[in-house]
């Protein structure tokens, strides 16, 4: 039985058997928030601190979006990346460190370019890959609005965690992972999860958008 599954069937049981034995009142919003938190740090641990202490060799901003005030340890990581000049071997280093199930990545496609690096990693480290963007077929003159692609960005990483005891990777463009990002509004409702990014390289999209609209 997989851990997440078995501890979906403990829950249940502990939900059905504390009702016989127990006073209603004792089944609070509060004991099922503590439940589920703990459930989840027990399915998928990342220890924030390692990733800060990897961002400071490789020169990213940090920050940890804590899905409960009190903290806890986190179950996703967002990468960004310039899509024209890309770490593939600090991508790698995370991808060892953290030994994901699933990676996601905006700029996915087989045969291209990069698939020798994704072919490598996944006979390599045993991951899986799945595109992190909305569907071509889908784009219909959306490709531009940043908002809608971000919001399904959010979406597929969620879908793609709830398949998964394992922790997971997203490496999206620096842009789409900057702290005004749609894809934020999706995630920190649902999860705990830390993003890192170049602000330099937001910097360039914003100031290069400018230029084109001027």
């Amino acid at each position: 039985m997989k851990p997440k599954t078995f501890l979906t069937f403990l829950f249940i049981i502990l939900i059905v058997s504390s009702s016989l034995i127990l006073p209603t009142e004792c089944l609070s919003v509060n004991f099922l928030e503590n439940f589920i938190l703990h459930n989840h740090n027990l399915i998928t641990m990342i220890d924030p601190r390692r990733i800060e202490n990897f961002t400071q060799c490789i020169d990213y901003q940090f920050r940890h979006f804590p899905l409960s005030q009190r903290g806890s340890e986190c179950s996703t990581v967002i990468i960004g990346e310039r899509h024209k000049r890309i770490e593939r071997c600090c991508q790698e280093k995370l991808i060892v460190m953290l030994k994901p199930e699933y990676v996601l990545i905006e700029t996915f496609k087989a045969g291209d370019e990069h698939d020798a690096w994704f072919k490598s990693w996944k006979e390599k480290y045993c991951c899986k890959f799945d595109r992190c963007d909305i569907k071509v077929d889908d784009l219909t003159g959306e490709i531009d609005q940043d908002d809608i692609r971000e919001k399904r960005m959010g979406e597929i990483i969620l879908d793609d965690l709830e398949k998964s005891s394992e922790p997971l990777i997203a490496i999206i463009g620096n842009w789409h992972a900057r702290p005004e990002s749609e894809i934020h509004e999706i995630l920190k409702r649902h999860i705990d999860y830390i993003c890192i990014w170049e602000p330099e390289a937001v910097t360039e999209v914003r100031e290069q958008r400018m230029r084109d609209n001027s």
